[in-house]
């Protein structure tokens, strides 16, 4: 009885946290860099990242309706589509978690004519759906291959990446969106949220159970 009851515990315990793990994990807007001469960037960019089953996750990326728009003056640099999406993730002790590449795309922009025009050179960006590259398989980075296929400034298109990670214990992510010189940071940490550890209790239960007789027959 004591093996089937610590069977169902455990049982409990993977489905609950397959449950929790099967969810957005970050959904937050990413402000500029405060770093020279990436602080000239302005406005903020809306990241999601998602498990989308076991150790498969995707991240996208679109741009807020907020930032310096054209045209270009002193002390005005409008802000600039994205090009470069990076991510890292480090585990609850700080230490880098190994990861894997997918694929990686844009849709194409479909918002109010001029509403993509950006930048110091105010171009137009994200007029174009591609794939994006990956310089190396092992770090989360994707680059577009021409500024038609970049995330533009104010919303109307996306970037979709696809990534594998080697583990789910996730404690930090950072997250980096690059035009060249107008760069966008987020680091965010990771605490379990209430709705979380709910769906966490009815795997719990049969081990507090078991305690609970053990108790009762250690003092009888």
């Amino acid at each position: 009885m004591k093996r089937l009851f610590g069977a169902l515990a455990v049982a409990g315990l993977m489905v609950t946290a397959g449950m929790a793990q099967a969810a957005t994990v970050v959904d937050l807007n990413v402000t500029k860099s405060l770093t020279p001469p990436a602080d000239i960037a302005s406005g903020s960019y809306h990241v999601v990242i998602s498990n989308v089953g076991g150790s498969n996750y995707q991240v996208t990326v679109q741009g807020n309706p907020d930032g310096l728009v054209p045209p270009p003056g002193p002390g005005n640099t409008p802000k600039s589509g994205v090009g470069t999406v990076g991510i890292d993730f480090f585990d609850v002790s700080m230490a880098h978690i190994g990861s894997v590449t997918g694929a990686g795309s844009n849709t194409a922009y479909s918002g109010p004519p001029g509403g993509n025009v950006g930048g110091p050179a105010s171009i137009a960006y994200g007029g174009l759906p591609g794939v994006w590259s990956v310089a190396d398989p092992s770090s989360l980075t994707w680059g577009a291959p021409t500024t038609d296929n970049w995330v533009a400034p104010h919303g109307g298109n996306a970037f979709t990446g696809n990534f594998t990670l080697a583990s789910g214990n996730i404690g930090l992510v950072q997250i980096s969106l690059q035009d060249g010189v107008q760069q966008w940071t987020k680091q965010v940490a990771l605490v379990p949220e209430p709705g979380a550890l709910a769906m966490l209790l009815p795997g719990l239960a049969p081990v507090g159970m078991m305690l609970r007789r053990r108790r009762r027959a250690s003092k009888s």
